[in-house]
């Protein structure tokens, strides 16, 4: 093994399966940090990934009330040149003991006859805000006439916060077809109007 303290021979460090070679790279502020990929595309570790632009969030900004026994639809429309990744879906429900649920649910492949308002998706790195920016979109409110397939329903935790994405022991994430439409539902199956908030963060890789 070579000493760390001086300089040695080069040594290559492979992944699992060895088909990629952890290299080391320059950075866009001259620092040299190891990377997976021959150049950094900056999905290789959450740092990287805000630093270069590639990670977003959307969010509710202020709590929102939700009629008992109605949804919030949030759509995601993926685009064709990028890979996005769906992660750390939160939600926060405030709610007393009515009787009933609240879920979260998430379908793939839905068909619409109106988007909806459009959301804005902020890009994490404030410093290219403008410079990189999403290939995806989001809309709030759309009319659904086909919610396609149910990957995901999910009961959250009231009085506070749920993770669906990842849980508090599983640090999955979803990774979204190109090209497609996605809903993200909260349903509100109590008999009072609920109060919640809502953060979803998204990145983004070259296919």
């Amino acid at each position: 093994m070579g000493d760390i303290s001086d300089k040695t021979q080069d040594v290559n460090i492979w992944n699992d399966d060895y088909t990629k070679k952890v290299e080391v790279v320059t950075d866009g502020n001259a620092v040299n940090r190891l990377c997976v990929d021959a150049v950094d595309s900056g999905v290789g570790s959450p740092t990287s990934t805000v630093q270069f632009g590639n990670a977003f969030f959307l969010t509710s900004g202020s709590p929102i009330t939700l009629a008992a026994n109605s949804n919030f639809d949030i759509m995601i429309v993926t685009g064709t040149t990028k890979e996005v990744h769906l992660k750390d879906v939160s939600v926060n429900v405030l709610k007393n003991s009515a009787s009933g649920n609240t879920q979260y649910n998430l379908y793939e492949g839905i068909s619409v006859s109106a988007n909806g308002a459009a959301a804005t998706a902020y890009n994490s790195n404030r410093r290219k805000e403008g410079i990189v920016l999403p290939d995806f979109a989001a809309y709030v409110g759309p009319t659904i006439t086909n919610l396609g397939t149910q990957l995901i329903g999910y009961l959250t935790h009231n009085d506070w916060e749920t993770y669906v994405a990842p849980s508090y022991t599983n640090s999955w994430e979803i990774i979204l077809k190109t090209n497609t439409k996605y809903l993200l539902r909260l349903f509100n199956n109590t008999n009072q109007a609920n109060i919640f908030t809502y953060l979803y963060w998204l990145f983004q890789d070259t296919i």
